[in-house]
């Protein structure tokens, strides 16, 4: 193996750092879902307006 063809740039380092981030995110997004339809299935009177579910729903 040549060194020209074991380096590693910046964007080869980018890609996973990318995904990491975007699994982290998807992740939090979820937990918030799971948090909204938690409340919603425990008839807690809310704000409509500030709920992701209802909004949704619209």
């Amino acid at each position: 193996m040549s060194a020209v063809a074991s380096y590693t740039g910046p964007e080869d380092l980018e890609a996973p750092i990318a995904l990491t981030a975007i699994a982290a995110a998807e992740r939090e997004l979820a937990d918030l879902f799971g948090h909204c339809d938690r409340l919603h299935r425990a008839n807690i009177q809310h704000n409509p307006h500030s709920c992701l579910l209802c909004f949704e729903q619209r």
